[in-house]
């Protein structure tokens, strides 16, 4: 940049010294002086643009040791990178936000994340581009701030994911927020568009007239070529105390083809210190297609390192199997037709 300022400036000098033969010499002075002058500004508007557009990086990688004894099988372990993820943000003009990044997951390469810009008119907000869904309240939590390793098993199953669409949200009385998306369905990829029958919609209602208490509901369909959905959920969030906090969800779904099923979710954390959190979480609910219930029990510990350094550790047991309807994605469960399954993981992750 500063070269080609440079250039410049050297330019317009030239310019203004061939027209000395024309000019007396102060007015090629005065003239070679405002040319200067003239390209020092903008050089400091571009300057100034770059400033205040506050793009910035941000990311996070999570690093994990795991043990499950999966009890038809054998036990599995091992090391990996459980997720990276790299990308950028800020204000790229007045009111006008954008957020870009991808992740590596095990088994793929680099893909898109998020991808999407957002403003606000007149106190309605619009967001367009790939985004997570208005839905489960769970899912609307990035992983460093979980308070286990992982999302649970009832957010892959019945959870919204990412998807593209359009979103808009809305303050209509004090103390509610309203959000509503028309979008690709439920955790899409960024598939070309109309090369299938593919959408959905979805609405989520957050209220917060009481003190240190967020409670949430939000109803969805989803709608494909080959199967039809309908997902509602209601959730609440609450502070005890300063220390002392908890959430619970109910999920239900509605579904011709992957099969009916619902979910609960309850967690509970407590602050020991500054830096050490204990907590514990239990999940439960039934889907179509398995033989038993889910239920699983954890308890884990949170030590903060520094801000953006967390060590999680997670130990977990199954009660039932844990059925091929039930998707467990990277979570380190595995499906399996006997119960007693028992898992443990250790969980680095730093952000920036």
């Amino acid at each position: 940049m500063r070269e080609t300022i440079l250039c410049g400036i050297l330019s317009l000098g030239l310019l203004s010294s061939a027209s000395v033969a024309q000019q007396s010499p102060e007015e090629a002075r005065v003239e070679h002086m405002q040319a200067i002058a003239n390209a020092a500004k903008e050089h400091g508007d571009i300057q100034t643009s770059i400033m205040r557009s506050n793009v910035r990086a941000f990311g996070f990688v999570q690093f994990r040791w795991m043990y499950d004894s999966v009890s038809s099988t054998g036990s599995r372990m091992g090391f990996d990178v459980r997720k990276a993820v790299l990308g950028v943000e800020g204000e790229v003009a007045e009111n006008w936000n954008f957020v870009l990044s991808g992740e590596w997951v095990p088994d793929t390469s680099f893909d898109l994340r998020d991808a999407y810009v957002s403003t606000t008119f007149d106190g309605v907000g619009f967001t367009a581009g790939r985004f997570r869904m208005p839905f489960m309240a769970e899912w609307q939590v990035n992983e460093p701030e979980l308070l286990g390793n992982d999302y649970s098993i009832l957010a892959y199953t019945f959870g919204q994911g990412r998807s593209e669409g359009v979103q808009l949200s809305y303050s209509p009385v004090e103390n509610l927020r309203v959000l509503f998306s028309y979008n690709n369905g439920f955790e899409q990829e960024n598939n070309v568009l109309l090369n299938n029958d593919t959408w959905g919609l979805s609405g989520r209602a957050e209220w917060t007239g009481m003190k240190n208490v967020v409670l949430g509901a939000a109803l969805a369909y989803n709608s494909t070529d080959s199967y039809n959905s309908t997902s509602w959920t209601v959730d609440g969030n609450v502070e005890f105390t300063q220390d002392w906090f908890g959430f619970a969800s109910y999920t239900g779904r509605s579904d011709d083809v992957n099969g009916n099923g619902w979910g609960v979710l309850v967690q509970s954390g407590y602050k020991y210190d500054k830096n050490l959190t204990l907590f514990g979480q239990y999940q439960v609910g039934d889907i179509s297609g398995s033989d038993d219930s889910l239920s699983i029990l954890s308890a884990g510990t949170t030590y903060m390192f520094a801000k953006n350094v967390r060590w999680t550790n997670q130990a977990g047991y199954s009660f039932n199997s844990i059925g091929n309807g039930w998707n467990v994605n990277e979570t380190g469960w595995s499906n399996t037709s006997t119960d007693g399954q028992f898992l443990f993981t250790t969980q680095l992750t730093i952000s920036f």
